[in-house]
C-alpha cells in the first residue's frame, strides 16, 4: 500500500480554483501513485477509480492537468513544465514534481523523528539523574550537612551534568548550513558528488567540482533539490538543456531561496 502526504499548499494553488472533478481526479492520482509518482491505467479506468463523471461543456480533466497553467506556482521551480500537473507516459501518467514534494515530506518526517528522539533523551536523562541522586542520598550519613533550601537528595555534580546535557540538546542552529542541511556528513557529500559526476561533463566537474562541494557543505538539501529537478525530466527535456551546469546552478539558487526562506 502506497502513502502520499498531501501538501497543505495545494489549497492555495491555482488547481484549487478548478472544477470539482478536476481537483478530485488529481487528488485521487496522488492517492494511488507509486513511490516515484507514476500511475498506470486507462483514462476511463482511473476516472472510475476517482468516482468522477463529466461531460461537455465541462472541461476534460485530463486536458486540464496536462495543459500549461500560467498561474501555477511551480513555474518558479520548474519553468520547463509550464505549470502542468501530470504528463502522459507509456501505460499511464506521471505526476510532475512528485519527487520534490516527497522530499519535503521526508524532511518533515526526519524533523519529527529528531524532535521525539530529543524528547525521549531528556526524559531518560531526567529519570537517570533522579535515580542517581536518590541512591547518593541513601548512602550519605544522617549527620551530613545540608544547605538551606537544598533538597536532601540533591547532588551538585549530578545536577550539573544533567543541566549541561539538557542545555546542549536545546542549542539552536548557528548558521544557514545547519538550518538547511539535515546533517552534513562525508557520506552524503560523496553521494551527491557522485550524482553530479553522472550528470555534468567530466571537464566541467574537473573545473567546478570544488565549487559544487562547497555548495553541498553549505546546504546539501538545495543541491539535492537541483539534482532531483534534473533527474525527473524526460530524455527529450534533458537534451534541450544547452548548458547543464548553468541549468543546475539556476535550480540550486532557486532551491536555496525556498529552503532558507
Amino acid at each position: 500500500m502506497s502513502f502520499s502526504k498531501l501538501a497543505s499548499s495545494i489549497v492555495h494553488s491555482s488547481l484549487w480554483t478548478a472544477e470539482d472533478h478536476v481537483r478530485l481526479l488529481f487528488v485521487s492520482l496522488l492517492a494511488v501513485c507509486d513511490y516515484e509518482g507514476f500511475v498506470y491505467g486507462s483514462r476511463l479506468g482511473l476516472e472510475r477509480m476517482a468516482n468522477i463523471r463529466w461531460e461537455p461543456p465541462q472541461r476534460d480533466p485530463w486536458e486540464a492537468l496536462t495543459s500549461p497553467d500560467p498561474d501555477s506556482s511551480d513555474l518558479l521551480r520548474n519553468p520547463q513544465n509550464e505549470g502542468r500537473r501530470i504528463e502522459v507516459v507509456p501505460g499511464g501518467f506521471r505526476i510532475l514534481n512528485y519527487l520534490y514534494y516527497r522530499s519535503l515530506r521526508n524532511d518533515d518526517d526526519r524533523k519529527e523523528q529528531n524532535r521525539r528522539s530529543q524528547q525521549n533523551r531528556r526524559y531518560r536523562l531526567k529519570s537517570t539523574t533522579r535515580r542517581s541522586s536518590a541512591k547518593i542520598s541513601r548512602s550519605q550519613p544522617k549527620s551530613a550537612a545540608v544547605s538551606p533550601g537544598q533538597p536532601e537528595y540533591a547532588h551538585p555534580d549530578a545536577d550539573a551534568d544533567a543541566d549541561a546535557e539538557v542545555l546542549s540538546s536545546k542549542k539552536e542552529p548557528k548558521n544557514d548550513a545547519e538550518h538547511c542541511a539535515v546533517a552534513p556528513n562525508s557520506g552524503r557529500e560523496k553521494e551527491l558528488m557522485g550524482e553530479l559526476r553522472a550528470i555534468l561533463p567530466k571537464r566541467e566537474m574537473n573545473e567546478l567540482g570544488g565549487l559544487w562541494r562547497k555548495r553541498i557543505r553549505h546546504c546539501s538539501k538545495a543541491v539535492a533539490f537541483a539534482i532531483e529537478d534534473y533527474k525527473v525530466r524526460t530524455p527529450d527535456q534533458r537534451s534541450s538543456i544547452k548548458n547543464v551546469g548553468a541549468w543546475l546552478t539556476d535550480r540550486h539558487a532557486r532551491a536555496l531561496v525556498e529552503v532558507l526562506g
